[in-house]
């Protein structure tokens, strides 16, 4: 609503706004400048100053008739420095305020409002003139929706010639929120964003002469990233007019539509429902977990372009606990804990997977077979040492598998080494090597296996012993016992009876294995 006889003196003459004298007020009128309104005249600050420096130094006026006439000084009229600071803050504001579509009210122009505009309007300013870099590149190994996500944060980051970053420029909508809602209190823009450049993202106008330079500007973006790559086809129809905002729509369209979305809400959902892990691949349980961390990400992405049902804290426990397949003792017993968790673990995936993880038997098996007779394909001990080939590849013959593992240029170098080396040549040797390689297989791997059935038995007996202290520990001690005769526990209890239960499940699986074997 327009501003009243008493808040525009307040405005003019309170020493908490713009504290001028009637008279200074009386000759800004004189000069143009009435109403607050009437800021959009002096937007630039060269044009203000120019008002300044004229009551600064007022023109002389003349006095008398014919021969007597005479030129007189006239007083200058007071601006005090802290007036022209303030009077710049409202010239900047109102500039603001006319391209957010806000119509000017007495409190919009407060002094602790503009005060609170000023500052962020120089952050704004000095964005401006930084350095943001170049615009991230499109690349064959770039998934478009990820690479628009990085364009966005850049075009974010750069501010155009309305002082907008450019992203008012792809925002979905051209046309502005019909509603002005309220100021937030104290500051210069709406309630419902979070700063003055959040805000006129979304409500800088399109129909500005300005417009087509940072239209124009936001096409040479585009077009120097994604130079190279298919998607320059796309933006081609617009490369005449400059039509930036024209290019990025129908990249979003064609490359990042919902269609794509759709797809990723699929596959990521795929991820946490159907993959399995047994621990009985190379895959280690964290590369299982990764996966399923990932695809929760995508999800939550992709739910902000298409409807999709992001899982909560414990069905993502649930998803992994159902994607475990493992017959671990030590992985059924802490899926177990989990489960029972009902508080704690149970409705925490990070917590989960930190707690299964040390009981990976991929990484444990790894970790202790590294460095433990390492083989070499078609080589027997004895017989001297593997030649190696230009690629890197140990020159004898292979088997089947293992051959099939080589690389393109490695089997044809193995190939051309047994041409001129016929199988014929210590054919003998190997067969020998082979039975006696068998052999040498069959000890180890029964010592092995009485090796493992008492290690588990001693596991056993040490866990429930470490189990029943923990027990005995948590009870409470009986008067006149000394204190020392319940060893601290060194971890929770629980911890205990998970490793009691792990140790008991893998001693009954090595016994049940071998009493298959002896059964005829």
């Amino acid at each position: 609503m327009p501003f009243t006889a008493a808040q525009l003196t307040a405005f003019w003459t309170d020493n908490a706004q713009m504290a001028l004298s009637h008279r200074t007020r009386g000759q800004m009128a004189a000069e143009g400048l009435t109403v607050p309104a009437d800021f959009v005249d002096f937007a630039e600050k060269d044009e203000l100053e120019a008002l300044l420096k004229r009551l600064y130094k007022p023109a002389k006026t003349t006095h008398g008739v014919g021969a007597a006439m005479v030129l007189r000084e006239v007083q200058a009229y007071e601006v005090p420095a802290r007036s022209v600071v303030r009077l710049h803050g409202v010239r900047v504001i109102v500039r603001y305020y006319n391209s957010v579509g806000r119509a000017l009210e007495a409190d919009d122009l407060f002094w602790n409002v503009v005060k609170n505009f000023t500052e962020q309007w120089k952050a704004l300013v000095e964005k401006k003139s930084a350095d943001v870099g170049t615009p991230p590149k499109l690349t064959k190994d770039k998934q478009v929706y990820k690479w628009l996500e990085s364009i966005q944060q850049h075009l974010s980051e750069k501010i155009g010639v309305r002082m907008a970053p450019l992203t008012y420029l792809t925002r979905p909508d051209v046309a502005v929120p019909a509603v002005m809602l309220p100021r937030m209190i104290g500051q210069p823009f709406t309630e419902n964003y979070d700063s003055i450049e959040e805000e006129m993202q979304f409500r800088t106008s399109h129909t500005n002469n300005l417009f087509k330079s940072d239209n124009n500007a936001l096409f040479q973006i585009l077009d120097r990233a994604t130079s190279g790559h298919t998607v320059n086809t796309t933006i081609a129809p617009f490369r005449r007019a400059q039509n930036g905002r024209g290019a990025f729509l129908a990249i979003v369209d064609q490359h990042a539509g919902r269609h794509v979305y759709d797809k990723i809400v699929k596959d990521a959902s795929h991820v946490l429902q159907a993959r399995k892990w047994n621990g009985a691949s190379s895959i280690t349980l964290g590369m299982h977990t990764t996966g399923q961390r990932q695809a929760y990400t995508q999800l939550l992405e992709a739910a902000e372009h298409t409807p999709a049902e992001v899982p909560n804290p414990r069905l993502r426990v649930t998803y992994l606990l159902d994607s475990l397949e493992s017959t671990d003792p030590k992985i059924l017993a802490g899926v177990a804990a989990i489960d029972q968790d009902t508080t704690g673990k149970r409705v925490d995936f990070e917590g989960s997977v930190t707690f299964l993880l040390p009981y990976c038997p991929v990484t444990a098996k790894s970790g202790k077979t590294k460095g433990f007779g390492a083989k070499v394909s078609g080589t027997v001990a004895g017989v001297g040492a593997p030649t190696l080939g230009k690629t890197g590849v140990t020159l004898c013959w292979h088997e089947p598998d293992k051959f099939n593992k080589l690389s393109k240029e490695q089997k044809k170098e193995v190939m051309e080494w047994n041409r001129n080396n016929p199988k014929n040549k210590g054919a003998g040797k190997r067969k020998t090597a082979d039975k006696t390689e068998r052999r040498t297989k069959a000890r180890v791997a029964s010592v092995k296996a009485q090796d493992e059935l008492i290690e588990a038995m001693a596991e056993s007996h040490s866990a429930e012993i470490n189990a029943m202290k923990a027990r005995l520990s948590s009870m409470s001690v009986p008067p006149g016992v000394p204190p020392t005769f319940h060893p601290a526990p060194q971890k929770p209890f629980a911890d205990y009876e998970i490793e009691a239960t792990a140790a008991s499940l893998k001693l009954k699986g090595i016994l049940k294995k071998r009493s298959e074997k002896a059964t005829p």
